[in-house]
Order: structure tokens, then C-alpha cells, then sequence
């Protein structure tokens, strides 16, 4: 079975908890991942001393594969630039039970994310291609905010359009990685909860996009009916 870890916003700065990250990879690292995913936030103002910083601690993880993606805070200053230099990744990770897809949500000093429309049409070809394999979409901002995990402000703006593409490739991952590690107090993070509240969510997606299209029907039929009429008057 294969083995993914997640980890996330480790905040290279003023304020990096150097020992606790180091902690965090000791034990990801006990647990022989196959992948690892590096879900953004990498550095706190997108500095190239951070961007260092950054790829040399995080050079100990040891996977098969590692896949890194950027946060908004990585887009700070001139991060954009810089973080493919020190970060290269690509947005397709195939392995034989699965593929990763990463979608960039992060813009150039923004704290709020974006997909885009150019990159929600990639996505939706992209997930149809992989449609026999296990396919599991990584994005940093949440599209939506978490039932039961506090306010959260900073989503990506076009979640709806990013919704729908998701909803409508269906893929059979629709969360994310399984396994994510906490900095806070450097366990794993309690799965089923969460489990249960993202395939809820999935349910009420699925129930809004049916309901907006049996909508969008009636809408339809009412403005045939109306022509209708108007061609019977003339």
C-alpha cells in the first residue's frame, strides 16, 4: 500500500521553529513515506535567505518522491520568481496506484488564492486522462473553508468555478493527503473526523450542483414555453 505524508507552512522567517521542524521530519522520515507532499507556505516573506533556509532543512525529508507546491506566502516580495529555483516541481506525479495533481492557487503578494479559469479547464482534461488511477488534487488555500477548524478568510476566490471542475471530473480523492502532521504538537493528525466532514462536504457540493442544474433546466423550459407563446400571438 502506498504511503503519502503531507506537511505544510513551515514558515521559514523570523518566527521558524527550527527544532520542531526538524522533530517533524525525524518522524515523517520513520515512516518511510513513498511521497511527501510540501504543500506551500514554505517561507514567511518569499526572501531569498528564507528560500535557502527552506531547501536546506527541507533536503532531509527522504521519500521516493517529493512534491512540492508554493503558498501565498511564498509569493511575497519576488518569491514568485525564486521559488521554481529553489523548488522545481511539476504539476503531474504519476505513480502505478495513483496520480498527483498540483494546482497553483498562490498570486504575487495576495493572501487570498486563485486558480483561474485557463488552469480549472487543465485541470478538468487532466483528471479525465487519469480517470482509471486513484487521483488526488493538491492545492495550498482551502477552496472552501473547513466545517468545526475556526474563521477562515484567505480561500481562493474563484472557488466555485475550482468546484465545479473538481465535481466534475470526479475524482475518487477529494481531500487532502492522507496523512498531515501537526507542528503544533508534532502527532498525526486524527483522520476519520476529518474524513467524514470532507465526504459530507463532497455531498453537499454534489447536492448544490444538482440542484443549480435542475434550475438552470426548468429555467430553460420556461424561456422555450415564452417563445413558444410569442411565435403562437404572431
Amino acid at each position: 500500500m502506498m504511503l503519502i505524508v503531507q506537511i505544510s507552512d513551515v514558515h521559514c522567517g523570523p518566527m521558524f521553529l527550527r527544532e520542531r521542524l526538524r522533530t517533524a521530519i525525524t518522524e515523517i522520515n520513520s515512516m518511510r513515506p513513498n511521497i511527501i507532499l510540501v504543500t506551500g507556505d514554505l517561507t514567511e516573506n518569499g526572501l531569498i535567505s528564507e528560500f535557502k533556509l527552506a531547501q536546506k532543512e527541507l533536503k532531509k525529508l527522504k521519500a521516493d518522491k517529493i512534491v512540492y507546491l508554493s503558498g501565498n506566502h511564498d509569493y511575497r516580495s519576488t518569491g514568485y520568481l525564486l521559488f521554481k529555483e529553489y523548488f522545481p516541481f511539476t504539476q503531474v506525479t504519476e505513480t502505478d496506484e495513483a496520480v498527483i495533481v498540483v494546482v497553483s492557487s498562490a498570486r504575487p503578494d495576495r493572501d487570498d488564492g486563485e486558480v483561474g479559469n485557463r488552469q480549472n479547464l487543465w485541470l478538468e482534461k487532466t483528471l479525465e486522462k487519469y480517470k482509471n488511477k486513484t487521483r488526488i488534487v493538491a492545492v495550498h488555500h482551502h477552496v472552501v473553508p473547513v466545517p468545526d477548524t475556526g474563521a477562515d478568510q484567505i480561500t481562493v476566490v474563484d472557488a466555485g468555478d475550482t468546484l465545479r471542475s473538481l465535481v466534475k471530473s470526479k475524482p475518487r480523492t477529494l481531500r487532502p493527503p492522507p496523512q498531515t502532521m501537526e507542528m503544533e504538537n508534532l502527532r498525526p493528525a486524527s483522520r476519520p473526523r476529518g474524513q467524514r466532514i470532507l465526504r459530507k462536504t463532497r455531498r453537499s457540493f454534489l447536492q448544490l450542483l444538482q440542484r443549480s442544474n435542475r434550475k438552470q433546466e426548468k429555467s430553460r423550459r420556461q424561456a422555450e414555453n415564452r417563445q413558444r407563446r410569442l411565435r403562437g400571438f404572431r
